[in-house]
């Protein structure tokens, strides 16, 4: 409710009906809740699924004039562990410039297909860098073949780097010792 009401949010996405009904709480403030996926269960008014979303947003005679580089992208907030989470901006070209100065600084990113490991929160600017804008980039800019494999827990394990073995996986010292620990990959 606090990031709805700092942002001025008008439309809220959702990945599960859990947090569906957590947002429906606040809904009064919002325009739109849009739930990826599709459901069989009776949405109640102004909540929209992806599909249904895509189809609206095509058909519509009011929609924004293309951002420009130094519009806002998205907001990262802090985890409010001294007070309130506070809110950083990043625009369109501060992400595409940190992302494309990572390509350049690690070429393996583009020397073969990649692979990678998504198992932090996106909300995690280190993750979501690494595990959605570094391969969209690669993909966008180099043609490079990508596959990100999103891992729904945060206890990654030596198990899944075998089997996916990924050409890049950001982590937390903490999970690195634990790797080590385990044995090679």
């Amino acid at each position: 409710e606090y990031v709805i009401k700092h942002t001025k949010s008008r439309v809220v996405f959702v990945d599960t009906l859990e947090r569906l009904k957590i947002i429906l709480n606040v809904r009064h403030r919002l325009d739109a809740i849009v739930l990826f996926g599709e459901t069989n269960e009776r949405l109640p008014i102004n909540v929209f699924t992806w599909k249904d979303f895509i189809t609206f947003g095509s058909n519509c005679k009011y929609l924004s004039p293309r951002p420009k580089c130094d519009d806002c992208c998205m907001i990262i907030y802090t985890s409010g562990t001294t007070g309130n989470p506070k809110g950083v901006m990043l625009s369109h070209d501060n992400l595409t410039f940190s992302a494309n100065a990572h390509i350049k600084n690690n070429p393996v990113l583009v020397s073969e297909p990649m692979r990678f490991v998504s198992h932090l929160p996106l909300c995690h600017i280190g993750a979501l860098m690494n595990d959605v804008i570094v391969p969209l980039s690669c993909i966008a800019r180099y043609g490079q073949e990508a596959s990100v494999y999103f891992i729904d827990s945060p206890c990654i394990n030596i198990h899944h780097l075998r089997r996916i073995r990924p050409t890049m996986i950001f982590c937390v010292p903490r999970l690195w010792q634990r790797i080590a620990n385990e044995g090679n990959v």
